[in-house]
């Protein structure tokens, strides 16, 4: 006794062998897209700050934040209407107001 055949319409099936050498090139190929992926690492983003966490961040009023943006003292970014400082920024307004010391 014989087997129904499946496919009444002589449908064909292709079937397509992965064979040992084709995972090997595989294997390969993802190794190179990895080492690729691991040398243009983006750098690390800085933290940001809105008004408020960098009056606090600063120990001074969100109003002396505000009079140091609007006279562009410290640089910012406006993304719609929020205004947001990136902890870069902060520091180089920092050091741009260091005080040094005098030798003696």
């Amino acid at each position: 006794m014989g087997f129904a055949n499946p496919f009444p319409k002589q449908t064909k099936v292709m079937v397509e062998l992965i064979t040992k050498q084709d995972l090997q090139g595989l294997e390969y190929q993802l190794s190179l897209v990895l080492k690729e992926l691991e040398s243009n690492k983006s750098p690390k983003l800085s933290k940001i700050y809105t008004t408020k966490e960098l009056a606090q961040f600063l120990r001074v009023s969100t109003k002396t934040i505000n009079n140091w943006r609007e006279s562009r003292l410290i640089e910012f970014l406006k993304i719609n209407s929020t205004i947001l400082f990136s902890h870069d920024a902060v520091m180089e307004f920092l050091s741009s107001h260091r005080i040094k010391r005098k030798s003696i």
